[in-house]
């Protein structure tokens, strides 16, 4: 909560009281806090971060609305790898599918080798030369992933109609020294579906 008087912005008013409680304000009026701080504040103290090189491009599913009796949903999924992947490393995509109260959830996921998902995704990297393209996302190796969903929850139950949440995201895991190790994670992609 900010509080304004005679034109400056102030900011933890729970810290002001207590200077006050304490009498080391030596007035009644807040102590002013700087631009920067007050903006930390109001951000919570985070600074914006990068996007990953790793990212969800397009999500398309099938069929909408969707309606368990008649088969699966599919989520096709559009995936830029870093320029620079490993090619011994692996592409983990997942989705959580829920209900909004929870009470039914879907985890599904794909685990595959990234060589051959580069020979595949060369092909457009090379037609992308041939036509002039030369900007940093042209040159990403850009791979399709498709996940199904056959309308069942955890429990292995038909889920009931409604609208239902979903959350994919997509990793690249490398060889570690014991255990495979995370190399980067993409932002997560959110939306909604309806099941009939």
């Amino acid at each position: 909560m900010n509080l304004s008087s005679r034109g400056t912005t102030w900011a933890c008013p729970s810290l002001v009281g207590l200077l006050l409680t304490v009498g080391l304000a030596g007035s009644l009026e807040p102590l002013p806090v700087g631009p920067d701080v007050a903006w930390a504040a109001k951000k919570g103290g985070s600074t914006p971060r990068k996007e990953p090189e790793l990212k969800i491009i397009d999500v398309s599913i099938r069929p909408v609305p969707y309606a368990p009796q008649q088969g699966d949903l599919e989520f096709g999924i559009t995936v830029d790898l870093p320029p620079d992947v490993e090619r011994a490393a692996l592409l983990e995509v997942t989705a959580l599918i829920s209900s909004p109260s929870r009470s039914s959830l879907r985890f599904l996921s794909y685990r595959h080798s990234i060589e051959p998902l580069l020979g595949i995704a060369g092909i457009e990297g090379r037609a992308a030369q041939k036509t002039g393209a030369t900007d940093k996302k042209a040159r990403a190796p850009r791979v399709r992933i498709t996940l199904t969903w056959d309308g069942t929850d955890h429990t292995k139950q038909a889920v009931s109609p409604g609208t239902y949440h979903y959350e994919l995201r997509a990793k690249v895991i490398g060889k570690g020294d014991n255990t495979p190790r995370t190399l980067t994670v993409s932002w997560p992609k959110r939306g909604t579906l309806a099941v009939k």
